[in-house]
């Protein structure tokens, strides 16, 4: 079984944080792109990469709420070629202000059955530093519209630690999210991306960005409201009403096979690490030529495997099972890594709970910290 990305790279308007692979300015090309994807897809089905059946499929951008008309067109052909499992989670990223309640009871109808909405803040200020197009209108509009056309999974980000963001701007931000009872919240600690408007600004220095304490102070915050109010906090910036954790991102904690489609998409399979070209147009010219779209590719040696599973694993909050890690490399965690273990367990960052080895709370709020500890060579 493997997970399904299809990237979507057309935006609007580029935020100002961003470092996706998207593109504003470029709506002209989504008709020779979408030909373009097709021409992918069938070129994984003739390799017979979707024999082993898909468990997710996961839209993402970008902004693919722009386009879903041509993304229901999209499944009406596909969907029913990709072998896709009875209960699979098909997400949509949908930025508030891009559909409307027709679109809605439309992508409802379709294969889609769940939703992921870019809301970031709940302030006007706030949304407008991010560089934004929506206010918070639209955001209590966009939710009510998928409510109202039957979505029952719907999943809400917003970011924390951005320049001018005050505690009490976050907790107010936290309130209002939980008041609308989304199934799935996710927040994320801005950070600042080479090649974004924000990481310009910073190196001019006319961009501040909150010191270390007030960043962790505002993730606690988070950690506990939500965990108060319900939601179950199952990854470093993952929170879910019981029973609705994201299937597709689980794919990737646990190291496990995923096909990505779409320029600059990454996938997974059978030991080998490969991605796609960036740009739209040279993406839209390899496919029509009948070339390949993938530029970059790696085998996966098993040190690294085994590397990548444990800091994968290590980001849900229950960690990795001991004797998952032993069966899947015949070799257990203490014999491949056992001075990182050593030391880790000094510092009371990582601890075994009912055969599992998770982070610590103090290890979670230093979680790159820990993950460094194993990409020494050791095994």
């Amino acid at each position: 079984m493997i997970g399904l990305y299809i990237h979507i790279p057309f935006c609007a308007s580029k935020c100002y944080y961003c470092d996706f692979n998207s593109y504003a300015g470029k709506g002209n090309l989504a008709g020779s792109f979408f030909e373009a994807l097709a021409l992918e897809v069938e070129s994984y089905l003739k390799q017979g990469v979707f024999d082993q059946g898909v468990q997710t499929i996961f839209f993402g951008g970008g902004t693919p709420s722009l386009y879903i008309d041509e993304i229901i067109e999209f499944l009406n052909v596909y969907y029913p070629r990709w072998k896709v499992v009875s209960d699979a989670e098909i997400t949509l990223e949908a930025n508030p202000g891009t559909g409307t309640a027709e679109k809605f009871e439309k992508l409802r109808k379709s294969p889609v059955n769940r939703l992921s909405f870019g809301f970031q803040s709940f302030h006007p200020t706030i949304l407008k530093k991010l560089g934004r197009t929506h206010g918070p209108e639209d955001l209590f509009q966009a939710f009510q519209m998928a409510r109202n056309a039957g979505f029952s999974n719907i999943n809400c980000d917003l970011i924390f630690a951005i320049p001018g963001q005050t505690l009490e701007m976050w907790q107010e931000d936290l309130d209002r999210l939980i008041g609308l009872h989304p199934e799935h919240i996710s927040i994320y600690n801005l950070t600042l991306e080479e090649g974004t408007r924000f990481w310009d600004w910073y190196a001019r220095g006319t961009l501040k960005m909150p010191d270390e304490d007030l960043q962790l102070t505002l993730y606690q915050l988070g950690i506990e409201r939500l965990s108060k109010a319900g939601y179950q906090h199952y990854e470093i910036s993952n929170f879910a009403l019981p029973g609705f954790r994201s299937k597709h991102n689980q794919i990737y904690w646990r190291n496990e096979e995923y096909l990505g489609l779409g320029p600059g998409a990454f996938s997974y399979l059978s030991g080998r690490r490969f991605s796609n070209v960036r740009g739209i147009e040279e993406y839209i010219q390899r496919l029509f030529k009948g070339d390949s779209p993938v530029v970059e590719e790696e085998i996966i040696s098993r040190n690294k495997q085994m590397a990548e599973t444990l800091m994968m694993h290590l980001r849900l909050t229950e960690g990795i099972p001991l004797a998952y890690f032993q069966d899947r490399f015949g070799v257990s965690v203490e014999e491949a890594y056992p001075q990182a273990l050593q030391k880790l367990f000094h510092l009371k960052l990582i601890e075994r709970v009912d055969g599992y080895l998770r982070l610590t709370r103090e290890g979670l709020y230093v979680a790159n910290e820990v993950f460094i500890e194993f990409l020494d060579p050791e095994p």
